[in-house]
């Protein structure tokens, strides 16, 4: 638990911070257990969720299933003792709001897998997607868990007009990618595979390089 959480702490040194969001009680705890074990100490943990509002919200949690699945909707992978809750919620604009009052500015990646919740979450996230410095993302796209939140692969890159779009497929175990480089997204939403990672690369300001690093380094297909 922790392990995107532990990567991007290490990329961020020494002035940069990584923010992490876990509402899930159990999960929660696990990800402080990482940041201790690791002395992670440019890691800000947030026990919150990322939707589109600032308040509480309706949470599905797992006591004896995935712990990555624990999603705003109930599903099978949660296992049989899942339970609804209520935790906190915030927007992404709400929260830089805050950082910027401390004089942090620029956001520079977004890393996001929340089960289908997505489009809520970027919902709340309109000032950083037209910032004058957006930020790179990576999306975890899931067509099926898109679908039980009302929602389509069409609908989530909607919001994604202004970047480029690459995608690597996801295998299981997670560990193990059935291919090292980014493939270009063709622009038919329905083309792309039920279950890959979504990289986001804007047009303009001070991200928009991050893309020729990739070019570079022989990284897109």
């Amino acid at each position: 638990m922790g392990y995107y959480t532990a990567l991007l702490e290490g990329l961020v040194r020494p002035n940069g911070a990584v923010h992490s969001f876990e509402p899930g009680e159990g999960t929660f705890q696990r990800l402080k257990d990482t940041k201790k074990l690791l002395g992670l100490d440019r890691a800000f943990l947030h026990r919150k969720a990322i939707s589109d509002r600032v308040g509480q919200i309706e949470f599905w949690m797992s006591d004896s299933g995935l712990d990555g699945q624990q999603s705003t909707q109930k599903n099978a992978g949660l296992g049989q003792q899942a339970r609804r809750t209520r935790v906190e919620a915030t927007t992404l604009d709400a929260f830089v709001a805050e950082l910027e009052t401390n004089g942090i500015k620029d956001i520079a990646f977004v890393k996001c897998d929340i089960e289908g919740a997505e489009l809520s979450m970027l919902k709340g996230a309109q000032a950083i997607l037209n910032a004058k410095n957006p930020p790179v993302w990576l999306i975890e796209h899931n067509r099926k868990v898109l679908w039980a939140h009302g929602a389509n692969t069409a609908d989530l890159l909607s919001f994604f007009s202004n970047a480029d779009v690459f995608f690597v497929p996801v295998c299981w175990p997670p560990s193990r990618s059935p291919t090292t480089k980014v493939t270009r997204w063709n622009g038919v939403a329905e083309e792309l595979p039920d279950e890959c990672n979504l990289f986001a690369f804007p047009r303009r300001g001070l991200f928009a390089a991050r893309i020729e690093m990739l070019q570079r380094a022989a990284l897109i297909a």
